[in-house]
């Protein structure tokens, strides 16, 4: 019985250390300050144009299909990533706008953020480097 609560308690723990929310990230060097849930939400669809720092935005995003980039546009728009992916083929074709620049990873999107003081990104907590500031986290569930 001890035994089955420690192998119980060890896997809880494990399952706990996997779980880290989404943080939205911009260069440390940015004049951002924080940014509310729907002005990402207006970034990451194409609605917003110009940054409280008067900057047009530049959205970055993973390329793929991430277990970080699933649940964030899942959580922030209530969309699937087919869906994401369809309302972007739509925006660019009408041309109406651009769908944010995919990037191959974690260490590509801190890299764009860093050099690019209007580039906003979106990477798992665990990645987080001082090269960059968080401007705002979705909680995982």
């Amino acid at each position: 019985m001890l035994r089955l609560g420690i192998v119980l308690l060890t896997l809880l723990s494990i399952s706990l250390q996997g779980r880290s929310d989404v943080a939205v990230i911009v260069s440390n060097h940015s004049s951002l300050g924080k940014l509310t849930r729907e002005q990402v939400l207006d970034i990451y669809t194409g609605r917003l144009l110009t940054l409280p720092s008067n900057e047009i935005p530049l959205p970055m995003d993973l390329r793929g299909t991430p277990p970080v980039r699933q649940f964030f546009y899942q959580d922030l728009t209530g969309k699937s990533l087919p869906q994401i992916n369809s309302y972007w083929a739509r925006l660019l074709f009408s041309g109406q706008a651009t769908p944010p620049r995919l990037l191959p990873d974690a260490h590509a999107m801190i890299k764009a953020v860093h050099e690019n003081s209007a580039a906003l990104g979106f990477i798992d907590e665990h990645d987080l480097s001082p090269d960059v500031k968080v401007l705002f986290v979705l909680p995982m569930p």
